[in-house]
């Protein structure tokens, strides 16, 4: 979900189990602003607003919050209880555990636990029976909802330190991820889950009941704002870092250009759960996935390209972030 727009994989994958029979999902599309014949096209991204328009309306068209992947139906007001229950929590703590007991009672085939230890604190969601295989969206929805709830609770963007999923990769998995930015990224787990320092458990909820109502009036609408809202000092950052091609690209020389003190974007950063390193290094993760994908341009010219002094550096850093060589990512991604 790369700045105002949210990859046509994913609008797709929410999308499949509204019936096309009778036009309805093209209908859906159209009265939200999306032409149905750009979904196809490569690289095809859509706006986050119509997106968010767009999950309300096949939820109320499905009468299922899950957007039919669950086992059995989430009815519309189902989060709205889960919302209003996890108000009256005494810290993020509290509201976490509330929150994953609340959907063990959730007929839907997905058992939630909530594991705090001393260091770290982890989501987790698997398969209530082992032989039910749940497509990627579910889970992966299922967590942004949960992490951008805890997110809007706090009013802070909680920094994550890993995030798993019980799957392979998906063709949209580095759109998805950068919506936590978290540390470390891991596939083909045995359960899905998200993880955090178990120091934001003491958080305390900034919301009431006037706000809560606000907020369930378009959930969707509004987490996914918040999203943005949350990243923006962070994606400003990416695109100077972008457009000065990894020259100069120090905090002090950022921030230079972004007519701020150093220590005020560290600040600002920090607020937002980020890091300065931690931005560049995504970038640089991102767009040299992209070059060696798409691209015939040796190692040595992209690792040159992204700002590195040695491809040996470059290939560190690579297989640092994705367990694979430069060399072996390209070659898995033919």
């Amino acid at each position: 979900m790369t700045g105002a727009t949210i990859a046509a994989e994913v609008v797709l994958a929410a999308l499949a189990n509204v019936p096309e029979d009778g036009g309805v999902r093209r209908a859906m599309l159209i009265d939200n602003g999306i032409r149905p014949e750009a979904l196809e096209n490569p690289g095809a991204r859509v706006q986050v607003q119509k997106f968010a328009n767009l999950l309300r309306d096949a939820m109320i068209e499905l009468q299922d919050e899950q957007l039919g992947y669950g086992v059995g139906v989430q009815p519309p007001g189902t989060w709205t209880t889960m919302a209003q229950y996890a108000l009256d929590a005494e810290n993020l703590g509290d509201a976490i555990r509330r929150l994953s007991r609340f959907y063990r009672f959730v007929p839907w085939g997905v058992e939630t636990r909530c594991e705090m230890l001393d260091e770290n604190t982890n989501f987790t969601m698997r398969p209530a029976n082992p032989e039910n295989k749940f497509s990627p969206y579910l889970y992966e929805s299922f967590l942004f909802y949960y992490y951008q709830f805890c997110c809007w609770l706090t009013d802070y963007r909680i920094p994550v330190l890993a995030i798993g999923f019980n799957f392979e990769s998906t063709s949209y998995s580095e759109d998805y991820v950068g919506v936590f930015s978290p540390q470390r990224v891991d596939y083909l787990e045995e359960f899905s889950f998200i993880s955090f320092s178990s120091r934001y458990n003491s958080l305390p909820i900034k919301h009431t009941a006037i706000s809560i109502k606000k907020m369930i009036e378009h959930a969707n609408l509004v987490l996914f704002n918040q999203y943005l809202q949350q990243a923006r000092w962070a994606e400003k950052v990416e695109q100077v870092i972008a457009i000065s091609a990894f020259q100069n690209n120090s905090i002090t020389s950022v921030a230079l250009q972004l007519c701020i003190h150093p220590h005020t974007l560290r600040r600002r950063l920090k607020n937002e759960g980020r890091q300065f390193a931690e931005v560049r290094d995504k970038l640089r993760l991102k767009l040299a996935m992209n070059q060696l994908k798409q691209t015939r341009k040796s190692i040595e010219d992209i690792a040159i390209e992204l700002g590195y002094s040695e491809t040996s550096a470059f290939s560190r850093a690579f297989k640092r972030w994705t367990k694979l060589s430069p060399q072996n990512f390209r070659d898995q991604s033919k």
